[in-house]
């Protein structure tokens, strides 16, 4: 079994009132109002906005892993 340390750098809006997990999982896209799943990613497949995911949940920004 190996072992490894692992640090996170996260990040999150304040305007973030709530985690995605615990809201709604399916949002709108602001370009062209098409469904939207976190689980997807972070760009829309219809127009190729980009969503900004730390207005919904905590977004890890780096990580470094360690024996």
């Amino acid at each position: 079994m190996r072992r490894y340390k692992i640090n996170l750098t996260l990040i999150k809006s304040a305007a973030c009132k709530t985690q995605a997990v615990c809201g709604a999982s399916v949002l709108k896209c602001r370009g062209c109002g098409a469904s939207l799943s976190l689980m997807e990613g972070k760009r829309c497949a219809y127009c190729g906005r980009e969503l900004d995911l730390k207005m919904y949940d905590w977004v890890i920004t780096n990580y470094v892993s360690s024996k």
